[in-house]
């Protein structure tokens, strides 16, 4: 029997903490303070789900029920309200590409659905919106005839007009030289050339070596005799790696006749190999730099307005022939354009003296027609290589540079108009003014600058291309061109 307590109460006195399992006691303001939090959860769970289970959701599609799609098309969803994320299923298959933020559009085909990947006939769609991370998911079923694309029919193009005569050949083509005479002190003259050798070809070195190389494919191309197309290949093959060092000049003068030459025996027909070693050097030489006033064959185009621009712009236009490269053959016209002063076009030209020019203000390659300077006619007047003879006066000096320019700008004219383009047109037939001013008695006495030595075979191309007589030199070998005695006498 317990004893009485001294107060006389026997009601038990309260344990302060009441043990809810071995170890763990809780006193009741903490069992209550647990019991209201359990409440409140309860509560707010039991409330989400009443307002979840009322909410009534907005689904609209970009892809329509019943409606026949075909290659790429949208699919986006709008939801209301907007959830946490949207799966995208097709035909049951839940697609990677999981969306979290508005606005909800599948990307699994770059954006799009390809309806092409999916096989003609019914597909269903589906699109799943979960909410915060709850369990509760919405879908909208889609069903879709998927129809392939049909193919856009080619449309028969219009015939072409004809191309200029020998368009596919860059300077001329194996029809047109097997038309020439065989016979006769022009054809010998290539012979000659042809059977001299060249045993060591270099960009870098000013001598005969181009020309004769272009000797050799003239009479391949006539004969059929394969030992000189043999030897205008090993020759093309010697010069790459030749372009760099100190003479850029002779790189702008020797470029362009190697690359008509290659041209002129088919080395691609000839030996395809090679002709894919050869056409990757043209494409990184033409922008090799030597040392000059300037430093590569685009450079050199580029910037001087003179002779040494005239061969450069021969031989880009014959490189970008060659490879097909219209991009750079539309930047070399441009530059050419600038350089006779057509409107509209751009330049960096670095130019001389401007005692030649029509008007110094507004320098160009070729004075325009009805050009003066003190009562004078400077029409036709290349200004800068003019100046070569010192400053403007009267009557002129006969100025050889003149005639270095015109071998390599009628060089590149022949080239575009190959190429189908109006070259000897431009600017009021400016070439053919330059030749006007340079033979005029007008300006001195007749012919009183007439080419000479190796510029002699300029005038039977220009004369071809204009019907003018100017003097000729047969047998004339130029620096980047010749036997037009034989090739363009008309």
């Amino acid at each position: 029997m317990e004893p009485t307590p001294a107060d006389g109460n026997t009601d038990k006195k309260e344990d302060p903490k009441a043990s809810l399992k071995n170890g763990m006691f809780f006193s009741k303001r903490q069992l209550l303070v647990f019991g209201l939090v359990f409440a409140a959860v309860g509560g707010y769970f039991l409330w989400k789900g009443f307002a979840l289970s009322g909410t009534t959701y907005s689904i609209t599609s970009t892809v329509v029920d019943g409606s026949t799609i075909s290659g790429p098309v949208d699919w986006t969803v709008t939801i209301s309200p907007t959830p946490t994320k949207v799966e995208y299923y097709i035909d049951g298959v839940k697609n990677a590409y999981v969306d979290t933020s508005p606005p909800f559009t599948y990307s699994g085909d770059n954006k799009t659905l390809d309806t092409t990947k999916l096989s003609n006939g019914k597909h269903t769609l589906r699109e799943v919106a979960t909410y915060s991370n709850t369990t509760v998911s919405v879908s909208h079923i889609i069903t879709v005839s998927n129809v392939s694309p049909t193919p856009t029919p080619t449309p028969t193009p219009t015939p072409a007009p004809p191309p200029p005569v020998g368009q596919n050949a860059i300077w001329l083509s194996r029809s047109e030289i097997q038309a020439l005479p065989n016979s006769g002190s022009a054809w010998s003259n290539v012979l000659s050339h042809a059977n001299t050798s060249v045993s060591t070809p270099d960009l870098q070195q000013r001598d005969s070596d181009n020309t004769n190389t272009y000797a050799k494919a003239l009479v391949y191309a006539k004969t059929g005799d394969a030992k000189y197309a043999q030897e205008v290949r090993q020759i093309l093959e010697k010069i790459i790696g030749t372009e760099s060092g100190s003479d850029i000049l002779a790189v702008l003068r020797n470029a362009e006749a190697y690359v008509i030459a290659a041209d002129v025996i088919d080395l691609k027909s000839y030996d395809s190999a090679f002709d894919q070693r050869f056409r990757n050097w043209l494409q990184q030489m033409r922008t090799a730099t030597s040392s000059g006033p300037c430093a590569s064959i685009v450079q050199c185009h580029e910037k001087r307005p003179n002779n040494f621009g005239g061969h450069a712009f021969a031989s880009r236009v014959a490189i970008a022939r060659y490879l097909g490269d219209t991009i750079d053959l539309n930047k070399a016209i441009d530059i050419h354009k600038a350089w006779l002063g057509m409107p509209g076009v751009s330049h960096t030209f670095s130019w001389g003296g401007l005692d030649w020019q029509s008007d110094a203000s507004k320098p160009v390659g070729i004075n325009p027609p009805g050009s003066t300077k003190q009562g004078q006619s400077i029409d036709g007047v290349f200004p800068d290589d003019q100046r070569r003879a010192g400053g403007f006066t009267w009557p002129p000096p006969c100025e050889n540079y003149v005639w270095g320019a015109i071998q390599g700008y009628a060089t590149g004219t022949e080239l575009l108009h190959r190429a189908g383009y109006p070259a000897w047109d431009w600017q009021n037939q400016a070439i053919r003014r330059a030749m006007t001013w340079l033979h005029s008695s007008s300006v001195k006495s007749q012919d009183w600058c007439k080419a000479s030595g190796d510029d002699g075979w300029a005038p039977y191309l220009i004369n071809k291309r204009y019907g003018t007589n100017f003097p000729a030199t047969s047998g004339s070998i130029g620096k980047n061109m010749g036997f037009t005695d034989w090739t363009h006498a008309r």
